[in-house]
């Protein structure tokens, strides 16, 4: 995704009792944390559109061939048939999974995520019966395929060989995107949702923690003093009591000691200070904490990786599954738009096949006669050409005498009848099987045995 894409918002932090809004989906950060996202501006389905009157019309008169359990029937799919055109279309098979996931998501929970589509609790996936009309059909089938191939084909890609795009490879949970990424997320996030992503978890921390250390190679001495550190911030009650230790350095930071967590100032300039801390120290190198006061300044340096790497996790969940809510309904609508010309074509009672094929043979026919037409006149010219050198004045010999005409001409010379100069032809024929004027005399024929 380039910086001037647009990333959905993080309006709420989600409760399963508090029922979502149109194309709103909870995303799970955690175990301890789910965000709604909403994808309204994420070009799920393009219902809105300006159409030509042509297409239009098209979509008015095929609804006008059906009935409204003809039009029920035909804009609902199974399950099985979008997993059989998700298979067929896209080539990430974590992709298929998480599309997959998706799916069961709605069938269990019934979130309007992808309205106006609509996963049923018998499984069926369908449109709203108010989106049935023509004019709203048209738009949301409108290019439906060259949507699903754009959608295939821009798909970040891990390599050239693989077939996983790279939001589901395993380079991908490695890359460590440069700070304006975090700042992006940061961003999208409503108030309340900044709140709950500055909560840290002291298990959280104390992991991060225990991989700087080993990370960054503290002598034992110094590893002590960093644990102190954590434990007057995470553990004691009033760690002001012990010497050498600067409360200055944990302002902004709320403790709940009973839960096990801390509270981070959610302003904007305390987690930019705090990330650009820890940013340095992200690549290892051997470090010293003698004093307490450092000590308590490399646990803040923790603190950042912590909101770093928890940005970086909250980014890449956000563009997957806005991912799979595209996928999701571009595939659903190819098969929805398949589904309902399939019931159309049968209402009419001849499929578009068909028609074609009928074009095609009435092209092929007409070819045919032409292809007649043209072999007629040619053989009436030939016929010409043999007639005017098989005159009888000229001939005596000639194959076809008709004594009492005028002049001795030929019947076959005569111009009142095709069939008279097909005639000559025929009687032009010598045994070997050629015609007049291809013999090496370039004259009439003197073949002793003319064939009947």
């Amino acid at each position: 995704m380039s910086r001037m894409e647009k990333l959905p918002n993080l309006v709420d932090v989600y409760q399963p009792a508090k029922k979502l809004g149109t194309r709103q989906l909870p995303l799970v950060v955690d175990s301890n944390l789910t965000l709604v996202m909403d994808i309204k501006n994420s070009n799920i389905i393009s219902d809105s559109q300006t159409l030509s009157n042509k297409e239009l019309n098209e979509y008015m008169t095929k609804l006008g061939v059906l009935s409204p359990e003809q039009l029920k029937a035909s804009l609902q799919i199974s399950k099985t048939a979008l997993l059989e055109v998700l298979n067929q279309s896209v080539p990430c098979v974590g992709c298929r999974r998480s599309v997959e996931g998706l799916y069961y998501q709605l069938l269990s929970f019934g979130h309007p995520t992808l309205d106006p589509i609509v996963v049923r609790g018998d499984g069926t996936i369908t449109l709203r019966p108010e989106k049935h009309s023509y004019n709203v059909l048209a738009n949301i089938f409108h290019d439906h395929a060259q949507r699903l191939k754009t959608l295939i084909d821009t798909q970040p890609k891990r390599n050239k060989k693989s077939v996983r795009c790279l939001l589901h490879s395993l380079d991908w949970q490695r890359i460590r995107p440069v700070t304006p990424v975090w700042r992006d997320i940061w961003n999208c996030m409503k108030s309340d949702c900044r709140k709950d992503i500055c909560i840290i978890e002291s298990a959280c921390l104390y992991a991060t923690l225990e991989n700087y250390l080993r990370q960054h190679r503290f002598c034992g001495e110094c590893r002590i003093k960093v644990v102190k550190a954590y434990t007057l911030l995470v553990e004691e009650a009033d760690p002001s009591k012990e010497k050498g230790y600067v409360p200055a350095l944990y302002s902004g930071i709320k403790r709940c000691l009973q839960d096990k967590h801390i509270h981070l100032n959610p302003k904007t300039e305390y987690i930019t200070k705090l990330i650009n801390r820890a940013e340095p120290e992200l690549l290892g190198r051997e470090r010293h904490a003698k004093t307490l006061e450092i000590a308590q300044e490399e646990v803040l340096t923790c603190l950042g990786i912590c909101m770093y790497e928890r940005l970086n996790r909250l980014y890449m969940r956000v563009r997957e599954e806005e991912r799979t809510c595209q996928l999701f309904a571009a595939v659903a609508v190819h098969t929805l738009h398949r589904s309902f010309e399939t019931v159309v074509e049968k209402a009419r009672g001849v499929s578009q096949l068909e028609l074609l094929y009928e074009e095609f043979a009435r092209e092929e026919q007409a070819k045919q006669k032409h292809k007649e037409a043209k072999k007629s006149r040619r053989k009436r010219r030939k016929g010409k050409a043999l007639c005017e050198k098989a005159r009888c004045e000229f001939a005596p010999d000639c194959l076809c005498p008709a004594p009492g005409k005028p002049d001795g001409v030929c019947e076959c010379c005569s111009d009142d009848s095709d069939s008279r100069e097909d005639a000559l032809l025929d009687q032009s024929r010598c045994s070997s099987d050629l015609w007049a004027d291809d013999c090496d005399s370039k004259e009439l024929c003197k073949c002793d045995t003319v064939p009947d």
